[in-house]
């Protein structure tokens, strides 16, 4: 049998893999303000109330994502050599950008049910083709990352993990919705579709938001009690 690699390997590698992670977080902050853009233009062209939902979601999405990665860069400058007292601060982050899922899965709920029995939106090939490659994007690179993450993740690598995928969730619903306005000439499976895939969507976020409010909550607790 082979010897198990020593706690100063596991700490190596995972404080590569935490780099990695915020590096494709910065990437993502990106492709977020291309397609914030793109879903603008869009929702000036075809006066699309879900396309101006898109685009505040993903612009909301850029704002946190960057106050995350200065709220680590923060951590490490305030408790260097401090190890107790830097876990508590990202335990924090990873607190806040729970809460954070939760309020934008609330409000974009609204928006899907809109959008559902509204009976859809406007849109192009363009538009659908836009749409395809960012959410083939967001699904590939966050199931990459989400592999990767495992137990070497600190809980702000984690927090930038769950954002990713929330992203990615979402804009599953939105390549759903554009491809239905786009090549569905069934207004009754269009509805069926996107309240499937909507409510698909909106639950699985739920439940990692919740998820990580209780973890946030638990071991903040603990850290607490460690430093007192």
């Amino acid at each position: 049998m082979g010897n198990k690699p020593s706690e100063g390997y596991r700490k190596h590698v995972g404080k590569a893999f935490d780099i990695k992670t915020k590096a494709f977080a910065i990437l993502s902050l990106l492709t977020s303000v291309a397609i914030t853009v793109f879903y603008c233009v869009g929702a000036i062209i075809y006066r699309s109330v879900w396309y101006v939902a898109l685009s505040g979601y993903y612009a909301t999405m850029i704002v946190f994502r960057a106050a995350t990665l200065l709220a680590n860069l923060k951590c490490a400058v305030k408790f260097r050599g401090d190890e107790a007292g830097a876990s508590l601060y990202k335990w924090k982050i990873f607190l806040g950008s729970g809460i954070f899922l939760l309020v934008t899965d609330i409000a974009m709920s609204f928006a899907i049910g809109q959008l559902a029995l509204g009976g859809g939106t406007k849109s192009s090939i363009v538009m659908a083709i836009g749409t395809a490659v960012y959410t083939f994007y967001k699904i590939i690179m966050s199931a990459v990352n989400a592999v990767k993450a495992g137990r070497f993740a600190d809980p702000v690598t984690q927090a930038l993990r769950n954002l990713n995928v929330a992203a990615a969730c979402m804009s599953v619903v939105s390549l759903t919705a554009a491809l239905c306005a786009t090549f569905g000439n069934n207004v009754a499976f269009n509805k069926i579709m996107t309240i499937a895939v909507g409510g698909a969507a909106i639950l699985i976020v739920l439940a990692i938001s919740i998820v990580m409010t209780v973890r946030a909550a638990v071991n903040i607790s603990r850290e607490k009690k460690s430093i007192a």
